[in-house]
This record gives structure tokens, C-alpha cells and sequence, in this order.
């Protein structure tokens, strides 16, 4: 839920004429390499939202589980 909370937060900084939580992200979106990609971002943030609202019903998660294993993830990636 929090990832949901900061994607709206990071696309509605990108209608501000001057961004109050990411300072970059116009330069970031306007780049030729991430203007596309960050279209398809902010275009799929409906579909993101329901489904998020589809796994709070449903879906059980032990989070100290995820945790532990998130981070062995990344310390398996950071090598």
C-alpha cells in the first residue's frame, strides 16, 4: 500500500511547476530514454491501484518472512 501511496505522490509532482517531493523527476521524465516508460507508469497506476486493492482483500503475507527473504535477496544482488 505504501508503494501505491508513493507512486501517486511521485506522478502528482509531476504536474507541479515546482515539485515538492522529487526534485528531478521533470528532468527524469523528460529524458528521451524514460519519457515512454514513465507514460506507461503513470497510465497503468489504475490498473496498479486495483490490483493492490484485489491483494488486501485476499492475499495473507508474513511480512517478517518477506522481509528476511528481501533482504538475503539484496544482499545476493549487491555482490
Amino acid at each position: 500500500m505504501n508503494l501505491l501511496k508513493f507512486c501517486n505522490i511521485i506522478i502528482k509532482d509531476t504536474y507541479k511547476t515546482v515539485p515538492e517531493n522529487v526534485h528531478n523527476i521533470t528532468a527524469m521524465i523528460n529524458s528521451t530514454k524514460n519519457k515512454d516508460r514513465f507514460a506507461a507508469f503513470a497510465n497503468g497506476m489504475e490498473n496498479f491501484e486495483k490490483m493492490i486493492e484485489l491483494l488486501k482483500r485476499y492475499v495473507v503475507i508474513d511480512i517478517s518472512e518477506l522481509n528476511e527473504k528481501a533482504g538475503k535477496n539484496y544482499e545476493t544482488h549487491s555482490k
